[in-house]
């Protein structure tokens, strides 16, 4: 039964894209006010990841990385995934809202929700590929269904076909037990660049020049075809004079490869806005 609960579940969120790192329960829990770590608070709810669970009472860590105990009142309701049960069937790991009231001992929960399941997404470099899952970088590993749905630069795809430092947001389910599982992989190998910098080197044979800009020296390739300008007028990349203030358009790849197709180049100091297109 839970493996075909876990089926269904993936199977719902195929083809749902989303960003970032996010976690929502399978089965939805209202979003509540966050606790007072020191005292549960006076919210009527408190959310938080299962931490441990005692006799009467629950930690729980919330989302700022506090933790909160939270008392389980006589008589409570308690669920773990929509099915009632006991507390201390609430396993570590697990998402939980807990809804009551404050009284004199802190918080009381009269409502106790828990879900093993839920919603999540991974978005990331690519840094490794195997035949059952995706590493990004920052070592966040995750599986990939047989039938997950796999689209690559707007493309149908495989996730094996994917190259280290592509792109890639990664939508299915994660459990209580850190398993994750995509049921979506969505990636590109390439994507828009934009430069904004001072040139301080140009090689002509290479078709390169380098900007230096907030962040350090960037260098990029410039196509054959590339639309240069300066002051709004055309001119060539070998007389393109050092120190003018450039915004370079273009791709970057996987690979790290940097190509852009137009060069907007001013003389003038200061200049906050780009040149205007001719």
């Amino acid at each position: 039964m839970r493996q075909r609960y876990l089926s269904v579940l993936l199977a719902a969120v195929t083809g749902v894209a989303m960003s970032g790192l996010l976690v929502a329960p399978a089965y939805a829990l209202p979003t509540g006010r966050k606790a007072n770590p020191a005292i549960a608070s006076a919210a009527t709810t408190v959310e938080g990841t299962v931490v441990s669970v005692a006799a009467g009472t629950i930690t729980l860590r919330q989302s700022d990385g506090t933790t909160v105990t939270v008392t389980v009142g006589a008589g409570a309701t308690i669920t773990v995934d929509g099915a009632e049960v006991a507390l201390a069937e609430i396993p570590a790991g697990a998402r939980l809202r807990a809804v009551g009231t404050e009284s004199r001992r802190g918080f009381v929960a009269s409502q106790v929700e828990a879900a093993t399941t839920w919603v999540a997404s991974y978005s990331g470099a690519v840094s490794a590929v195997d035949a059952h899952s995706v590493t990004l970088g920052g070592g966040v590993t995750v599986g990939v269904s047989p039938a997950a749905s796999v689209t690559v630069d707007g493309a149908m795809g495989t996730w094996t076909s994917l190259t280290p430092g592509s792109q890639v947001t990664l939508a299915g389910l994660e459990t209580a037990s850190g398993v994750r599982t995509a049921g979506t992989v969505t990636a590109v190998s390439a994507w828009d660049l934009r430069v904004t910098g001072t040139l301080s080197a140009v090689d002509p044979d290479l078709r390169t020049l380098t900007a230096e800009t907030t962040t350090g020296p960037v260098t990029v390739e410039v196509a054959a075809d590339a639309e240069i300008t300066l002051d709004g007028a055309p001119i060539g990349l070998p007389l393109l004079p050092l120190d003018t203030i450039l915004w370079l358009s273009g791709t970057e790849g996987a690979a790290g490869v940097r190509t852009v197709n137009r060069v907007e180049a001013t003389t003038q100091p200061g200049t906050e806005q780009r040149p205007k297109r001719s």
